[in-house]
C-alpha cells in the first residue's frame, strides 16, 4: 500500500506534471504530421507535392499555442528545468521542419504520414485564399488542400470537383474522362451571348 501511495505522489508531483503536460503538447504536433496506423494510399497517385512552409505553420498554430502557454506556465513555476524547455523547442522545430507531402489519388487524399480521407467523406469544394476547402458531409470534418501555386491550379481544382463527383457516382476513374467532362461541363455553363 505505501508503494502505491508513493508512486501516486511521485505520479503529482509538479515536475512530473509540467514534463507531461510538454509531451503532449509534442505529441498534438506529431499527430497532425502523421498517425502510425493510418491507412495507406490507395489508387493510382495523381499528384504529389509538398505542402508550403506557411501551411505547415497553420496546421500547427493550436499546438504551437498551446506548447508555448504550457512552456511558459512550466518555466515561472520552476517545473522543469530550461534545459528540457530548449529540448522541447528544439523537437518543436524539428517537426515542424520535416517535409509534408499531400497525395491526391482516384481514392483519396493523404496529408503526411495521416489516414486516407476518402472523397465520398466530402460533399465539394471550395477555393479561398490559395486554397481548395473541401466540404465535408454530416459527421465528418473538412479538409484544406493548399494549391501549389503553380500555372495547373485551375486544372487541380477541376480534377479534384470529379474526382468528388465520380466517387459518389461510383464510377471508375480516368482524367481524360474528367478532363473532357470538366470542358463539357464549361461550355454548357457558358451562356450564349448574341449581338
Amino acid at each position: 500500500m505505501t508503494t502505491l501511495y508513493a508512486f501516486l505522489v511521485a505520479l503529482l508531483d509538479g515536475n512530473v506534471l509540467g514534463l507531461a503536460a510538454l509531451v503532449i503538447v509534442l505529441a498534438m504536433m506529431v499527430s497532425r504530421v502523421a498517425r502510425p496506423f493510418g491507412s495507406r494510399q490507395a489508387g493510382t497517385t495523381l499528384h504529389a507535392y509538398r505542402l508550403p512552409t506557411l501551411t505547415r505553420l497553420r496546421r500547427q498554430r493550436l499546438p504551437l499555442a498551446a506548447l508555448a502557454t504550457v512552456a511558459a506556465g512550466d518555466a515561472v513555476l520552476g517545473l522543469v528545468p530550461a534545459g528540457v524547455l530548449v529540448a522541447t523547442a528544439l523537437a518543436a522545430g524539428i517537426v515542424l521542419a520535416i517535409p509534408v507531402r499531400c497525395a491526391l489519388s482516384t481514392t483519396g487524399v493523404r496529408i503526411g504520414w495521416r489516414p486516407v480521407r476518402r472523397w465520398t467523406e466530402f460533399a465539394g469544394l471550395r477555393v479561398r485564399r490559395g486554397a481548395i476547402q473541401l466540404r465535408p458531409i454530416d459527421g465528418s470534418a473538412g479538409l484544406e488542400l493548399p494549391l501549389p501555386g503553380r500555372f495547373e491550379d485551375g486544372d487541380l481544382v477541376a480534377e479534384v470537383r470529379a474526382l468528388i463527383t465520380r466517387a459518389y457516382k461510383g464510377s471508375s476513374f480516368s482524367t481524360e474522362d474528367a478532363k473532357s467532362e470538366e470542358a463539357a461541363d464549361e461550355t454548357a455553363a457558358t451562356p450564349l451571348v448574341m449581338a
